[in-house]
């Protein structure tokens, strides 16, 4: 499926960047498990330009999902027939196991988050000298079109330059195909890997 995307353009230099930079999934692998990254628009001083970069905005939302995950568990723990039950219904043995994985990967993601929240990498580089795009990109979407409308001044202002970041819609429709990108715990790049 074809998918619209938004380009961002600096009202004084023309400097444009992609959205589509942020398309793709992301995870940083830590002791074998798949934490999940966040990624956004920001700055980077050493490449010059508008990147993604590590996002660490999830701590509550990542915080709720330990403590749905916490609850499932101690539901499927509490009763005095929870070792019998489990060995004689496979999905409750599933059902827990699922429930310990979305727990160890929570607590994982949240340190994370304690490390690194205030000192976010550029994905591309891996430079910590970013500032976090502050802004406003929405633009309205049209379902018919399948495509982004109008233009909106997102307030960000380009760094090195002082223009204004302006979100405006790309007037295409594209079909990606995206790698899947690995990172060490300190959001350093370890491996990508094209669909085949």
């Amino acid at each position: 499926m074809s998918m619209s995307y938004k380009i961002l353009e600096c009202e004084k230099c023309g400097y444009t960047a992609s959205e589509f930079s942020l398309w793709g999934r992301r995870a940083y692998c830590v002791d074998g498990l798949d934490i999940p990254m966040y990624v956004r628009f920001g700055w980077c001083a050493r490449c010059e330009e508008l990147l993604a970069i590590e996002s660490f905005e999830d701590a509550d939302e990542t915080l709720k999902e330990v403590d749905e995950a916490r609850a499932d568990l101690r539901r499927h723990l509490d009763s005095t027939l929870a070792p019998l039950l489990g060995l004689l219904l496979p999905g409750r043995r599933k059902a827990m196991a699922n429930a310990m994985e979305r727990l160890h990967i929570g607590i994982r993601r949240l340190h994370v988050i304690a490390r690194h929240r205030g000192t976010e990498r550029c994905l591309s580089c891996g430079s910590r000298e970013v500032v976090p795009f502050e802004g406003n990109m929405d633009l309205p979407y049209d379902l018919m079109s399948r495509s982004y409308l109008g233009l909106r001044l997102t307030g960000f202002v380009h760094p090195g330059c002082g223009g204004i970041f302006f979100a405006k819609p790309s007037g295409l429709c594209i079909n990606m195909v995206m790698p899947r990108r690995w990172y060490d715990f300190d959001g350093l790049l370890i491996e990508e890997k094209w669909p085949q």
